[in-house]
């Protein structure tokens, strides 16, 4: 029997989290079982990540909802490499990617919910209106796949919980974003030379994130002048980049916070980062589970994130981390100051995420992999009736 064939449509091409991800499962999966490919849209700075995890990418414009050829082209593409198996990841792939499936008689539709989107919180706007459309759209898309995969239990509760159509229970599996302990190590040994130059005696710390409204670099700036006032010789490195890059810059131009901001933009050697700073913050509005989180706590370096989503469920407060609420600048402050003043505290922070991480196996990329794999077989040999 030939490998099982698996099509993955994700709705970016641009490097964050759930891309990141995808390409790190890949990677690690049973290559004797299965054989990969990959649908995305036609321009971003992870095509080329992507063809280097599977047997071929195909460029279709997934990412917009208006592009009502898309699920056309899927189909075609489909039937051209007789695939068996759809995964979808990212708004709004999940649509043309169960859509494709259902009318080219896929056996297998599987979704990734990568974070807790359309949130809506109660008070009436224009914004939760509209989230609370797409919301109940995308749980009726959710009852058209075989299953559906959760980064943390805390987007599970929600896909069960949230006000209107809900996701059934059973359907919803958690497989937990893991990282490559090892890789790590050997990302960080082997990036030569540093990467910021005229920094002697400055207190680096990292934020990583793309520039987008919802994780936090507005808390940040508001944060910052507590901060800075006890430690002027820290330096935030903001690594990324987005929409809301603009708007922070011109903020920290104007509160006369520049000189301790370095925006790197969009970067490769996030290791190597990690390992220069004292800690990470993350003062994240919404997150499925970060791997900036896991990466830190990998390289021993304590850490600062809002108790959002699936956040803490691996930052066990005060032990692995420090959570904080969220949008709370004085939170934020608090932390980062609490840091800076006992850095042996921190340091011991740092270790005990550390050992945490390598002893549970379910935060590990080999398990994730593995886990995803049986999910695949048992959804094919339930829908085919056959043994795989």
């Amino acid at each position: 029997m030939g490998k099982i064939r698996v099509l993955h449509v994700i709705g970016s091409a641009n490097r964050g989290g759930g891309e990141t991800i995808l390409c790190r499962l890949l990677e690690n999966m049973d290559k004797e079982k299965f054989e990969f490919f990959i649908a995305c849209p036609p321009k971003g700075n992870m095509i080329k990540a992507y063809e280097n995890c599977a047997q071929e990418v195909k460029t279709i414009s997934v990412d917009r909802l208006w592009h009502l050829w898309a699920p056309f082209q899927l189909f075609s593409y489909i039937k051209e490499k007789e695939i068996s198996i759809v995964h979808t990841h990212l708004y709004p792939s999940d649509t043309f990617g169960v859509i494709a499936a259902k009318i080219s008689r896929v056996p297998v539709v599987i979704a990734t919910i990568h974070g807790r989107n359309f949130g809506y919180f109660g008070q009436i706007s224009l914004r939760n209106i509209k989230n609370f459309i797409f919301s109940l759209f995308y749980r009726i898309i959710y009852r058209f796949d075989d299953a559906v995969i959760a980064v943390c239990y805390a987007i599970k509760n929600d896909l069960v919980t949230r006000r209107g159509i809900k996701v059934r229970q059973e359907k919803i599996k958690v497989i937990y974003n893991g990282i490559d302990l090892n890789a790590a190590k050997d990302e960080v040994r082997g990036t030569g030379g540093e990467p910021f130059a005229g920094l002697d005696g400055r207190t680096l710390v990292g934020m990583i994130a793309n520039f987008d409204l919802s994780k936090g670099h507005r808390i940040l700036i508001k944060a910052l002048p507590k901060v800075v006032r006890e430690f002027p010789q820290i330096k935030v490195l903001l690594v990324g980049d987005g929409e809301e890059r603009k708007f922070i810059e011109q903020a920290a131009t104007d509160l006369g916070l520049s000189d301790y901001l370095i925006f790197t933009g969009t970067r490769d050697d996030t290791a190597k980062i990690i390992s220069l700073c004292k800690f990470i913050i993350l003062p994240t509005l919404v997150e499925g589970f970060s791997l900036v989180v896991m990466e830190a706590m990998a390289s021993g370096k304590p850490v600062i994130a809002t108790a959002v989503d699936g956040i803490p469920e691996i930052i066990k407060d005060n032990r692995c981390g420090i959570l904080i609420r969220a949008n709370s600048p004085e939170d934020l402050s608090d932390a980062m100051v609490k840091f800076l003043r006992n850095e042996t505290h921190a340091g011991e922070i740092g270790a005990t995420a550390k050992a945490m991480l390598v002893q549970d196996t379910r935060f590990h990329l080999n398990y994730m992999a593995q886990q995803t794999g049986q999910l695949y077989l048992q959804l094919l040999e339930r829908k085919t009736k056959r043994k795989i």
